[in-house]
C-alpha cells in the first residue's frame, strides 16, 4: 500500500501539465468514403486572431499543407497540396482565422484526380501574436486521419 500512493501521487504530476497546457489551433477531419469529400475544421480557441500561412507556390514543403497517401496497384503514393485553394483565381497567402473562431475547408478528392486515400495529414503553420514580447511567433501543428 506505501508504494501505491507515490506512483499514483506522481502520475497525477505528471498529468498536471499536459491539463493545464492549451492548445491553441486544434485541426479535426472528417471524410466521407461515399462522396469522396473531405472537410478539414480548424478552430481557433484562443482570444485573439490566428494568421494561418499557406503553402508556398516556391517551396511545398513550406506553409500549411494537406499531405495525401494513396494506394493504386498495391503501391502507395503522396500528393502534398496547399491547405487553402484559390479565390477568384488568384492564390492565397494567408488566412486570418479569427479570436475563437472556426475554419472548414472541403475537398472533393474525386474531382481533384485524388482517388483511394489511405491516410490524410494537414500540416498547419500558424503566427500568433506573443502578449509578452508583442511580436508574432511561429507555430506549427500538425493531425492525421487513417482511412480504410
Amino acid at each position: 500500500m506505501n508504494i501505491i500512493k507515490p506512483i499514483i501521487l506522481s502520475v497525477l504530476l505528471l498529468a498536471i501539465p499536459v491539463i493545464t497546457q492549451r492548445q491553441e489551433v486544434k485541426i479535426s477531419m472528417e471524410y466521407c468514403n461515399q462522396s469522396k469529400l473531405l472537410i478539414i475544421n480548424i478552430v481557433n480557441n484562443i482570444d485573439k486572431e490566428v494568421i494561418i500561412m499557406n503553402q508556398s507556390s516556391l517551396n511545398e514543403l513550406s506553409g500549411s499543407r494537406v499531405i495525401i497517401r494513396r494506394k493504386i496497384n498495391e503501391k502507395q503514393s503522396d500528393v502534398i497540396i496547399p491547405l487553402f485553394d484559390t479565390e477568384k483565381g488568384k492564390r492565397i497567402p494567408v488566412k486570418v482565422l479569427p479570436q475563437k473562431g472556426i475554419l472548414s475547408v472541403p475537398y472533393y478528392l474525386d474531382t481533384m484526380g485524388l482517388s483511394n486515400p489511405i491516410k490524410i495529414q494537414v500540416q498547419l503553420v500558424a503566427f500568433i501574436k506573443d502578449e509578452k514580447t508583442n511580436k508574432q511567433i511561429t507555430k506549427e501543428y500538425s493531425s492525421e486521419l487513417y482511412i480504410k
